[in-house]
């Protein structure tokens, strides 16, 4: 009975701060946008010409103001996630088009340090049955990442190829281990030149709110949601994600996606 009450009171804390930061995400998205909007029409000349340095200042506001709104989205998507009101927009995707669409979308964090990101994809086909906006989601995040810890001047590299993996399928029955099967998987990899993480580290990569580095005068900063949700994503897709890596050499984040999509969909 006590554990019972236990855990009818965890449910209900959980379910309490869920709300509270769908809440809180929504109320801070209303401000974020006016100041975005104003920003972009400043730059545009809505109000006339600005000067070198307004302009300077103006981008600044419009690249944190963009930043914020990204964590706050990051933040908003997790409680979705943990509260199970998360759905996967399920169709045939061509993830050849969300690689270079999200290649595209991180150009300006490389362009800022002089970094390269060289694409390396499969010449087969690489369409497969998943949530197209999620998968770039996921692929923004790496390359986010990979471009804040790669040094000025570093080479980035994504590639992707479909391959034969062995995934774990949902057990049929309650009480039954999930098993390995040999499925069609499309292969999908970020690398970066940063300088790498220990061994020790590596279990914290994909904890919600968790750095590697947590101290105050670390280099990269960031809340430690966007592995956090990458790894969700990519689970509801019924694939796995994980991390190589050589302590001052780089890091290897790579995932696997099932091309039929995840077991037991409804489409």
């Amino acid at each position: 009975v006590a554990l019972r009450a236990k855990n009818m009171e965890l449910q209900r804390v959980t379910q309490l701060k869920s709300e509270f930061l769908t809440n809180m995400s929504h109320e801070l998205r209303t401000p974020l946008n006016a100041i975005i909007g104003f920003s972009d029409l400043l730059l545009e000349g809505g109000v006339g010409d600005v000067t070198a340095q307004q302009r300077e200042f103006i981008e600044s506001v419009l690249r944190n103001g963009k930043h914020l709104l990204s964590l706050i989205n990051s933040v908003l998507d997790l409680s979705k996630v943990e509260a199970g009101r998360m759905t996967l927009s399920l169709a045939l995707t061509d993830v050849r088009e969300a690689i270079l669409g999200a290649v595209t979308d991180t150009a300006s964090l490389r362009t800022a340090k002089q970094q390269e990101c060289d694409v390396e994809l499969d010449e087969a086909s690489l369409t497969i049955v998943a949530d197209g906006v999620r998968i770039r989601q996921i692929l923004y995040n790496l390359l986010s990442n990979a471009s804040k810890f790669t040094p000025e001047g570093g080479k980035i590299r994504l590639a992707a190829v479909r391959t034969l993996a062995p995934l774990r399928q949902p057990a049929d029955r309650a009480g039954d281990r999930a098993r390995l099967t040999s499925q069609e998987v499309v292969w999908i990899s970020v690398t970066d030149e940063g300088v790498g993480i220990k061994r020790e580290d590596m279990p914290k990569l994909f904890q919600e709110f968790s750095q590697v580095d947590s101290s105050s005068s670390r280099r990269a900063q960031g809340t430690g949601l966007g592995l956090a949700l990458c790894k969700k994503f990519v689970e509801m897709h019924g694939g796995t994600i994980g991390a190589d890596s050589v302590y001052g050499k780089g890091t290897a984040f790579w995932f696997l996606l099932p091309a039929e999509g995840p077991l037991r969909r409804v489409l």
